[in-house]
């Protein structure tokens, strides 16, 4: 899985991952901006709507007829965060040429879809619009019905008050219903087309063609730098903030957040990554086999790692009369691990779940996509094998 990267003008990039492990090809482009309350409802919104129709398929059913002619092609859109960026995804998986009749060109047609669908629009459905605001809304307020993501969510606007990170990348319902076709469109031709591209192209292809074709598709187009996006903000912390909330929930849930000081870019990241596996990642973690097990003080307790922001979070699901037995011995835990005190066995099992996790990246183009995209913004280009 080797990372092949061509320039196509200032700010614009393709990434070509080639692999003959699929019958299909993963066509992705990630539009980059920095992560603001003031933007991240236009970016999901507008990403919602862009799903709808194109230019040539005005009516969401002309386009899924389209996509079906096409031998079923998968076109998704969504917005991600990545450290304190929001990317505005979109994403194409569509069957390789080689396993299709002679004369069919099922590449030629997704670009062409892919050209008009994310970079020529010149209007915005008023009527999807509308319907993609209720749907938006109703999105992100089912985010409590989770509770393990909503305390996380909680734990993080409240650990990364005032800093881009704490901005929640579906944005908020109060910024919705003020937002207008005019708006939308405006914010489309000047803030999304001038802003800095990726595409990932996933498969067993003639790269040389798809690289001339996307040099086509952004003819007329210049993204600027993102000149705002600042390195991550590492915060000082004077004292640790316990939030609490009180819900009609049968099972609590506890989430700690820890700053790291520690990113991707950093020699000490794979040590970093070792100790998360050791904490909190699966059924040899010390998390699993303490707190959960022995002591019977959780119904899950795990932990994960944002590499670009350094921050470590440690989710649980607990009886609240166990809080603070929990809460302590996740900590105990954690000195544990600063002590030293690691067996054989919780080591061994540590690098394998690694290894098996780092090598199922690739089997999914979309996920060796995500992984290569933060090496990428972390400035340390890394393949999974190295």
């Amino acid at each position: 899985m080797n990372l092949k990267t061509f320039n196509i003008k200032d700010n614009i990039n393709l990434y070509y991952v080639p692999t003959q492990k699929f019958k299909t090809t993963a066509l992705s482009f990630y539009v980059h901006r920095p992560l603001s309350r003031k933007e991240c409802t236009l970016n999901s919104l507008l990403c919602m709507v862009l799903r709808r129709s194109s230019p040539s398929f005005p009516k969401s059913q002309q386009l899924s007829r389209h996509l079906d002619n096409l031998y079923g092609v998968a076109f998704s859109t969504n917005v991600r965060k990545k450290g304190e960026r929001q990317l505005l995804c979109a994403n194409f998986q569509f069957v390789n040429d080689k396993f299709l009749k002679a004369n069919t060109d099922i590449l030629n047609s997704v670009l062409n879809l892919a050209k008009e669908s994310l970079f020529g629009r010149d209007s915005i459905n008023e009527e999807y619009l509308k319907q993609e605001k209720e749907n938006l809304k109703q999105q992100i307020l089912s985010i409590v019905n989770d509770k393990r993501q909503y305390t996380s969510k909680k734990c993080i606007e409240t650990m990364c008050k005032d800093e881009p990170y704490g901005v929640f990348s579906l944005g908020y319902v109060d910024d919705i219903d003020s937002i207008t076709s005019f708006d939308l469109i405006e914010h489309y031709k000047n803030v999304v087309l001038n802003s800095p591209i990726d595409v990932f192209v996933t498969g067993d292809v003639d790269i040389d063609l798809i690289k001339d074709r996307v040099c086509q598709m952004f003819d007329g187009i210049s993204p600027s730098p993102l000149s705002t996006l600042p390195n991550p903000i590492v915060s000082d912390v004077c004292e640790v903030k316990t939030i609490t909330e009180q819900q009609q929930i049968a099972q609590g849930k506890l989430c700690m957040g820890f700053r790291t000081g520690v990113f991707a870019s950093d020699k000490d990241y794979p040590a970093l990554m070792m100790y998360n596996s050791i904490l909190g990642c699966g059924i040899f973690s010390k998390l699993f086999n303490n707190v959960r097990e022995k002591l019977s003080l959780c119904y899950y307790a795990s932990s994960s790692v944002d590499h670009l922001k350094g921050i470590m979070t440690i989710n649980s699901g607990i009886e609240v009369s166990n809080f603070q037995k929990a809460y302590d011995e996740i900590l105990v835990q954690i000195k544990d691990i600063e002590d030293g005190n690691i067996s054989d066995m919780e080591m061994s099992a540590a690098v394998l779940g690694t290894i098996n996790s780092i090598d199922s990246l690739s089997d999914n183009p979309f996920l060796t996509d995500d992984y290569y995209l933060g090496k990428i913004i972390s400035g340390n280009i890394i393949s999974p094998e190295e």
